[in-house]
Order: C-alpha cells, then structure tokens, then sequence
C-alpha cells in the first residue's frame, strides 16, 4: 500500500485451485486486473502474463515491484505517466491522481489502440 493509502497492491486466487493473478485497488478506480493494466497500457512484455505477485509500492504510490510464478527474478515497474484515451486520443497522464481524474472525466485507462484488442 502506498503512503496515504489511496493504491494498494496483492494476489488472488490459490496454488491449489491454479488460479493465480495480480491485483491492483485504486480509489476512484477500484479493482484492477495487472494483466488486464498492463495490456492496456500497451506494454508488450507483458501481454501473456501481466504480473501474478506484485510484492510492494513505494510511497507515492507510482511504483511497482513484483515477479511471476516460477520465475527467480524480480520485475520493476515505473507507473508515474499512464495512458488514458478519450476521444481515439491517448495521452499520459499523472498516475495515480490523474488516471483517476482522467477516468472520472469519460476516458478509459489505456492507450486506444489496447483498449479494445
């Protein structure tokens, strides 16, 4: 969790049901799949396998480590400029203040061209 509290990192699912995912909780947001943000985001990387353990965030609350399963190396991930599209227009904006300021004025968290694909 970040410093105020506003983003908030973890994991669903269990190894014996073989569901496992990374999940992400912004205010003004909500629930967010990591694959599902990070496809959207248009980051390629991570189009098959997004990020099933998301460990921690720093205090602001824009930065991410975490890994995969089964894998022995750790992923970093900077989420200070987001995309959000609104309009066919994407555009970067401030994580997390303006993806939710974004949001709440009719954009979609995504770049266009990810969004429906």
């Amino acid at each position: 969790m970040n410093d105020v509290g506003s983003v908030m990192v973890g994991r669903i699912g269990t190894f014996q049901f073989g569901v496992i995912e990374g999940v992400m909780w912004v205010v003004g947001l909500g629930w967010i799949k990591m694959g599902g943000f990070f496809r959207n985001q248009g980051v390629a990387e991570a189009f098959d396998d997004g990020m099933y353990y998301p460990i921690a965030l720093n205090g602001a609350g824009n930065e991410m480590v975490g890994g995969l399963l089964g894998v022995p190396m750790g992923i970093y991930v900077d989420m200070k400029r987001v995309y959000g599209c609104q309009n066919g227009q994407s555009s970067k904006v401030g994580f997390s203040a303006g993806a939710v300021n974004a949001v709440k004025g009719g954009a979609k968290l995504g770049r266009g061209e990810h969004l429906n694909g």
